[in-house]
């Protein structure tokens, strides 16, 4: 697959960043939200799959270490 760059403004990507970090506390904060979201996706443990992917994604749009 090959990788392609994006560009954005730095005041989007803070933006971008914060709305990742708002639907993860959300998930973690609020069980029956998660519950949902695993019985929507149809597997248990879909929701704490989806908080990790949003903290790393607010990380690589801060410009941080992934890892």
């Amino acid at each position: 697959m090959k990788t392609t760059t994006v560009t954005i403004d730095a005041a989007e990507a803070v933006e971008l960043a914060e709305i990742c970090e708002l639907l993860e506390a959300w998930l973690a904060a609020d069980a029956t939200v998660a519950d949902r979201w695993d019985r929507h996706i149809g597997q248990s443990g879909q929701a704490a799959e989806l908080q990790a992917d949003l903290a790393r994604f607010a990380r690589v749009l801060y410009g941080e270490p992934t890892r």
